[in-house]
């Protein structure tokens, strides 16, 4: 409907919409990742990151001497990622 004004009429669900987006929002901005603690998990070798990644053996090995996010950027780029 439209108010005298010419908006629309604000009503009890577009305004449990709007709490509930602005919620969502507040929430998202609490989520912290941090990519260094969690790959330090994976410090004894590729290998078991690759096994944590993907769902077999990469179609193409990464280069060797490849870590962190390189080795990241380089798993999920191969095909084997796309079977998990």
């Amino acid at each position: 409907m439209m108010a005298a004004g010419g908006g629309m009429e604000s009503t009890p669900a577009a305004e449990r919409m709007t709490e509930g987006r602005q919620r969502y929002l507040r929430a998202m901005l609490d989520v912290q990742f941090d990519g260094g603690k969690w790959l330090s998990q994976f410090d004894d070798g590729p290998q078991l990151l690759q096994r944590v990644v993907l769902a077999s053996a990469p179609v193409t090995e990464p280069p060797p001497g490849t870590q962190g996010m390189e080795l990241i950027r380089h798993l999920v780029l191969d095909p084997a990622y796309q079977l998990k």
